[in-house]
């Protein structure tokens, strides 16, 4: 039961959150209860092979989601650095 309230909010922290990091730190947050919900319901041979499939891909979409995150602040940074040497 503890888990559908840690569940509901770090929802709404995912949904509210304006700093990049803190987005990140909440969805990855949501992981953990949403892994312990899959792992007490179902029969065993299920919840093994969707908590396996949860785990794929969830550690996807993080590295997809980190490399996005490098590209935009390396993008960022180099135009910040552009934009200095000009003046």
């Amino acid at each position: 039961m503890h888990c559908f309230f840690l569940l509901a909010f770090f929802y709404c922290m995912f949904l509210t959150v304006f700093d990049l990091l803190l987005f990140y730190i909440a969805f990855e947050a949501i992981l953990i209860p949403m892994f312990l919900i899959i792992g007490v319901w179902g029969s065993r041979s299920a919840k093994i092979g969707a908590a396996y499939k949860f785990f794929m891909y969830t550690l996807l979409g993080f590295f997809r989601y980190v490399i996005i995150v490098v590209i935009y602040l390396l993008a960022t940074w180099f135009f910040k650095i552009s934009l200095h040497c000009c003046n």
